[in-house]
């Protein structure tokens, strides 16, 4: 290990030890009920862009912090406040459709969460997924290359076969909808404080689709 490894090592300790204080504390509860959208922010923010710098160090075997990095977790805080809204939006209208038996098992909290889980998955997911492969493409040419890709640039630099097989065949059948599922049976105040955990692995997913995206790219080319 470098010396760097140590520095950056003893930053993730800090966080994650800070975090569990906050958890342990009832102080990450608290703020999330009083200020709902600063607190999506900041956790997404901070436990995304986490999760993909430790990843490009696992992978690359360097530490990345640059305009790009910065960028991303401009994006990655406006996720959590999409987040913080569409988690509202999707609950309520599950137990609204349920009251109106458009859905069955009306007040059966496993059966509120499985179906808040799959209309999420279903509708918000693949669209929130997409979006931020297509501004993280755009951001990394911007920033690192600098170069300024254009409308059609941006669509074109995606792997699109990649990346919905890595949404549909993996992570959303296989990992976001059962734990998801599972976000949703907790209470409404904890639920932005575990889907920001979870932000922490979705940015490690996203940095891996980043990967194989490339060498996707890279093989067609060759």
């Amino acid at each position: 290990m470098k010396k760097q490894d140590y520095l950056y090592l003893a930053g993730y300790m800090t966080l994650f030890a800070v975090l569990g204080y906050l958890v342990a504390s009832n102080r990450l509860i608290a703020c999330n009920a009083e200020h709902p959208y600063l607190s999506g922010i900041v956790q997404f923010a901070v436990l995304a862009t986490a999760g993909e710098m430790l990843t490009t160090r696992v992978t690359d075997g360097r530490w990345e912090f640059n305009g790009f990095v910065v960028y991303k977790m401009f994006l990655w805080g406006a996720s959590g406040l999409l987040f913080t809204i569409v988690f509202s939006v999707f609950s309520n209208g599950v137990l609204c459709a349920m009251e109106n038996k458009m859905l069955p098992l009306y007040q059966n909290p496993w059966a509120t969460a499985l179906f808040t889980s799959f209309f999420l998955n279903l509708i918000f997911s693949p669209i929130h997924t997409i979006m931020m492969r297509l501004l993280s493409n755009y951001g990394e040419a911007r920033f690192v290359h600098g170069n300024r890709m254009g409308f059609y640039e941006t669509i074109n630099s995606v792997g699109w076969s990649e990346l919905l097989d890595f949404l549909f065949r993996k992570t959303l059948p296989f990992f976001w909808f059962p734990v998801n599922t599972v976000g949703f049976m907790l209470p409404v105040v904890l639920r932005i404080p575990f889907a920001a955990m979870l932000s922490f692995v979705f940015g490690i997913l996203m940095m891996i689709l980043r990967l194989r995206e490339r060498k996707q790219i890279e093989t067609i080319a060759s």
